[in-house]
Formats: structure tokens, sequence, C-alpha cells
């Protein structure tokens, strides 16, 4: 892979972390993807009741996607070493524009996500990857918050 000699600009996806000191040399420290999802509703005027509007949430769930997509091809090419690419840690996943789209739109919108080259990429990914699902229960609603991005229901 060719990697040019001056400093990229980071998209406003990935996280910049203060260099800490790596303690496994073996392992290369991951590049931290965070709010995709924010990211795209910001950029693109979307608000948290577009979610339950089926034409906008079908628009909004494919736009993230997209963005997810690319927010994790950035992540594997965001070092400037090429020995610390190849991996990162995302909040989130291809499957979960997917999953939105079959609450609030249908199974044949969630299909039409299913069968993009955006979902074929990211699965492929997911499924050399390891994912880490994390249920969020009753004790998040303490400090969930109507933001306007994310709603409590």
């Amino acid at each position: 892979m060719h990697r040019q000699n001056h400093p990229r600009q980071q998209p406003p996806h990935l996280l910049h972390l203060p260099p800490q000191p790596n303690p496994n040399p073996y392992a290369p420290t991951p590049s931290v993807i965070t709010e995709v999802a924010r990211t795209v509703l910001r950029a693109r005027a979307f608000t948290a009741a577009d979610v339950r509007i089926p034409a906008r949430s079908l628009a909004l769930q494919r736009l993230i996607l997209q963005a997810q997509a690319a927010a994790e091809r950035d992540a594997l090419n965001s070092s400037e070493k090429e020995e610390e690419a190849g991996w990162f840690i995302s909040d989130r996943s291809g499957a979960d524009p997917i999953a939105y789209a079959l609450r609030y739109v249908g199974a044949d919108a969630a299909r039409g996500l299913v069968q993009s080259a955006e979902w074929a990429e990211l699965k492929g990914r997911m499924a050399e990857g390891l994912v880490v699902v994390c249920e969020a229960g009753q004790e998040v609603a303490g400090w969930l918050r109507d933001d306007g991005v994310r709603r409590r229901e």
C-alpha cells in the first residue's frame, strides 16, 4: 500500500486520543470510530423524530450505512505507519441502520439495505472481526437525555 509522507486530515468521526504508551508492543493502537449517526444527522439536517417517519428514516439509515462503511475504511487507513494500520473500535456497526430500518420502516427497507454494497463490505469485516454487543438496560435511563438526536422513549 502506498502512503504519502504529508499529514492527513482525519475525518470528524475518528476520535483523536492523546498518545498513550501501548502496553502490548505486538498490538498496535486501534483507531476509534464514534458518533457516525450523529455526524450524519447533523450534516444532513435530520432529527431524532425523522427516525419514525418512514421515508425520512430509510433515507437516514441508508446514509448512516454509507457513512459507517466510509468511517471504517478511513480508520483502517488512518495510520501513517503501515504496520499500525488494520483495526478499530466503533460504537456501532453496519447492522444498526438495518435494525432501525426494520423497526421503523419495514422488512422490505431492511432487505434493500442488506442488498447494498456497503452492507456487503461491512458484513465481511464483521465476519473477520470481534463484535461485542452491549444491551442498554434500565441503568442507562439515569444518564440518557433527549438531545434532539438521541431520544428517550
